[in-house]
């Protein structure tokens, strides 16, 4: 039996007083880091621990001491349970084991099958781990629809329907669109939007936006060109589903458009209503929602392939090509690192969740390859010493010395572009291929190397490669992904070529132009339409 000493208790009991009144921080570490050093299994301690480095970002931390918490008290309530099993995957995913994140939030699932947050937890974690395919990914999306919102919004949804049938849609000399998102600031896919609605046809579309806006620094400059566009630009912040719904209804939203799909704080809940005659996912997520009232999946052509989507609920329409931009556009390229130094510089700048064991594995095969390389790596939990401490130890263990593995914490964006001048060669990680950061490379004239995907989420590199022809740059397997990234780290010459290519390569590319990805998108809208009057006069 564990005896709880005073002193560690009264100081648990302090710090929880002073998170619960949003007491300084630092204060509250150091009241609980005293209460550990005397009593380090004192029941809830870890648990409080590892709320607090969550909360202050520090992953690794928190992950060590959830476990241990988990460890010390198996058997605690079950609510206490869910948050540890929830917290506890996202950290393991932030780690960049997929694998083991999954375990914990199929944990969180099994205390509790009806959480909507637990089930795009495991389909997004899921898009991350190895053996797990689209078809499978979309079964796991029809259950998080059957468990979460197929029964509870069965009367809000009668109402909708009820309201929806008492309106005639399509009546306007414009086709009136909406955007339902949590976020409608500088983010990946509503930048992408954003620069198909500005070079849309203005004659034929009107639109109007539903957004949560819960601190108004979120708001910048994609923010003020959305309102600027809008029709409506609404705040749908502290609102029930169904009063979201019936406030798309009020303003006759021909096509409801979303850029989340099972990414964090969705709304997919409002979909599942369907509180416009069409509703269409795009951009921000890549695969099946799961619900029956998603009428469209937009993809890019080459993002799927026919015989992974047979169980998908949503019909798939590619659009020849988005348009993606760069977030600096200002910054110089210099010359290669290699033709000063002698040696090839590799690097990964893609989220933590992306950088898996078996991807440092054949990263470290190609370092061996090459003993004078080193590799550059950045991202958010590189930030904390015990994770380098375990990513530099996994390196040496592969034979590679520690000083070859320059690691980097969360950067400033242009302090992440002027990291692209250090690298020679980017080295996309798998299965989960690089986005926006391979783009960001090519801006930068670093030639990426990619390897074909087996789903959806692998293939955007390859699919912005294609767009730029250097289809050299893709490989077919891991052994060919070893055998580019060696020969090309070996001709420094060709690496220069690339850098003095590759963004005009871009520029020129489908890629970088906005009113074309805006016809093929009006093109998709005009397919669909003609399709729901299809419908309609089968009826």
């Amino acid at each position: 039996m564990i005896i709880e000493t005073t002193d560690a208790q009264e100081l648990l009991e302090k710090s929880l007083n002073l998170i619960t009144s949003n007491g300084n921080k630092e204060e509250i570490g150091k009241h609980l880091l005293q209460a550990l050093a005397f009593d380090n299994n004192l029941i809830g301690l870890n648990l409080a621990l590892g709320d607090f480095f969550s909360n202050t970002l520090e992953i690794y931390k928190s992950y060590y001491f959830y476990k241990r918490e988990l460890e010390l008290h198996p058997y605690r309530e079950q609510e206490i349970k869910e948050h540890i099993y929830f917290i506890l995957a996202w950290n393991t995913s932030y780690l960049g084991k997929a694998e083991e994140a999954i375990e914990y939030i199929q944990e969180a699932i099994k205390l509790n099958n009806s959480r909507c947050d637990y089930y795009n937890s495991l389909i997004y974690m899921a898009n991350h781990a190895y053996k797990i395919n689209d078809s499978e990914l979309a079964n796991i999306a029809k259950t998080f629809y059957e468990n979460c919102l197929e029964k509870q919004f069965q009367i809000e949804r009668k109402i909708i329907q009820t309201e929806l049938s008492t309106k005639q849609y399509f009546k306007n000399t414009k086709t009136k669109i909406g955007i339902l998102s949590s976020y409608i600031h500088s983010q990946a896919a509503e930048v992408l939007l954003l620069d198909i609605f500005k070079n849309i046809d203005e004659t034929k579309y009107d639109f109007y936006c539903y957004y949560i806006n819960d601190v108004i620094e979120r708001e910048d400059d994609c923010t003020a060109e959305y309102r600027k566009l809008s029709q409506s630009f609404i705040n749908i912040k502290n609102k029930t589903p169904l009063e979201i719904a019936e406030l798309i209804i009020r303003d006759e939203i021909d096509i409801l458009i979303d850029t989340l799909g099972h990414v964090k704080n969705n709304l997919l809940d409002v979909f599942s209503l369907k509180p416009a005659p069409i509703q269409i996912s795009m951009v921000g997520y890549w695969g099946s929602t799961g619900l029956p009232q998603m009428d469209y999946l937009l993809v890019q052509k080459g993002w799927t392939k026919p015989e992974e989507t047979t169980n998908y609920h949503e019909k798939i329409i590619e659009v020849e090509h988005f348009h993606y931009r760069a977030k600096h556009q200002d910054i110089n390229i210099l010359q290669t690192p290699s033709l000063a130094k002698g040696f090839v510089t590799f690097g990964c700048f893609n989220r933590g969740q992306k950088i898996n064991s078996r991807v440092l594995s054949i990263w470290s095969i190609i370092l061996n390859y090459l003993p004078d390389s080193n590799l550059i790596l950045s991202y958010l939990t590189l930030g904390e010493a015990e994770f380098k401490e375990d990513i530099w130890v996994f390196f040496e263990s592969q034979g590679i010395k520690r000083e070859r593995i320059i690691l980097e914490g969360n950067i400033s964006t242009e302090k992440y572009f002027h990291l692209y001048n250090k690298i020679d060669i980017a080295l996309d990680p798998f299965p989960f291929s690089g986005g926006c950061t391979t783009i960001d490379a090519l801006w930068m004239g670093v030639p990426v190397i990619t390897k074909k995907g087996d789903r959806t989420a692998g293939r955007f590199s390859e699919s912005f490669l294609n767009l730029c022809k250097v289809p050299e740059l893709i490989s077919e397997n891991e052994e060919d992904y070893i055998l580019k990234a060696i020969a090309l780290g070996k001709d420094f010459n060709r690496i220069q070529s690339y850098k003095e290519t590759l963004r005009n390569k871009l520029i020129k590319s489908k890629i970088s132009d906005p009113k074309a990805a805006a016809n093929h998108f009006e093109q998709a809208l005009e397919t669909i339409i003609e399709l729901e009057k299809t419908k309609t006069t089968s009826i």
